[in-house]
C-alpha cells in the first residue's frame, strides 16, 4: 500500500523548485512523511468499520515505512505482516480469562456484518508469559484430554484485512493524496524560504 503523488503538483513543485538543488527531494520527502501517519490512522479506521478488531492490536501489527529522498526512495507505504491475528484481538465472550470457563465455550465475533461464532471447546486463558488468548485442547484421537497441549486460535490475517478491505475501498489512498497535495505545497514554500527565496 503506498502513496503516489498527483502528478499536476509534482509539475508545480518541480517548477518551483528548479533554482534549489535537492529542493523537490526535500519538499517531497517531508511531504510524504507527514502523510504516511495519516494513512496508518485511516486503514485502522477503515478496518475496524468492518472487524470487530482493538485498534490497538491493528496498530501493533502495521508500520509505516519512511521516504528517503537520500536513498531515492520518495514512497511511504504502510505495510501488515502475513501472520493471522490471535481471536482474542477481536470481541471475544468472555474477554478475559474467568474464574471457570463457562461450559458453552467462548463466543468470538470477527466481523461487525456477521453474527459471532460460538467455538464449543474454546477457552480464555493467561500464560505464563502473560499473554492471553482464547485456546482449544489438540484433538487426538477423535478425544480432548487435559494432559494434551493446547494451541491458540486465530482469525484472519492483518494483510488480509488490508488488502480486502482498504485498498479495495481506495478510500485511505484517496485522503492521502489529497492530503499530500495540500502538504506538498507547504513544504515547497518552506523550502524556498530556506534557501532564502521570499514569496
Amino acid at each position: 500500500m503506498e502513496i503516489t503523488l498527483d502528478a499536476n503538483g509534482l509539475d508545480k513543485a518541480l517548477r518551483a523548485l528548479a533554482k534549489v538543488r535537492g529542493g523537490l527531494g526535500k519538499a517531497l520527502e517531508r511531504t510524504l512523511n507527514r502523510t504516511g501517519p495519516g494513512m496508518l490512522t485511516d486503514a485502522i479506521r477503515e478496518m475496524r468499520a468492518v472487524y470487530q478488531a482493538r485498534a490497538k492490536d491493528l496498530r501493533r501489527n502495521l508500520k509505516v515505512s519512511k521516504a528517503s529522498a537520500k536513498a531515492g526512495r520518495l514512497v511511504v507505504r504502510v505495510r501488515a505482516g502475513g501472520a493471522k491475528l490471535p481471536l482474542i484481538a477481536f470481541r471475544t465472550r468472555p474477554a478475559s480469562p474467568p474464574a471457570r470457563p463457562p461450559k458453552a465455550g467462548t463466543l468470538v465475533s470477527v466481523r461487525k456484518d456477521k453474527a459471532g461464532t460460538r467455538i464449543k471447546h474454546g477457552f480464555v486463558a493467561r500464560m505464563k508469559s502473560g499473554h492471553v488468548g482464547v485456546f482449544e485442547r489438540e484433538v487426538v484421537g477423535g478425544k480432548r484430554v487435559g494432559r494434551l497441549k493446547i494451541v491458540e486460535l486465530r482469525g484472519p490475517s492483518l494483510k488480509g484485512m488490508l488488502r480486502h478491505e482498504v485498498m479495495r475501498s481506495g478510500t485511505v489512498l484517496d485522503r492521502a493524496k489529497e492530503r499530500a497535495d495540500k502538504r506538498l505545497q507547504q513544504e515547497v514554500k518552506q523550502v524556498l524560504r530556506q534557501a532564502g527565496f521570499r514569496d
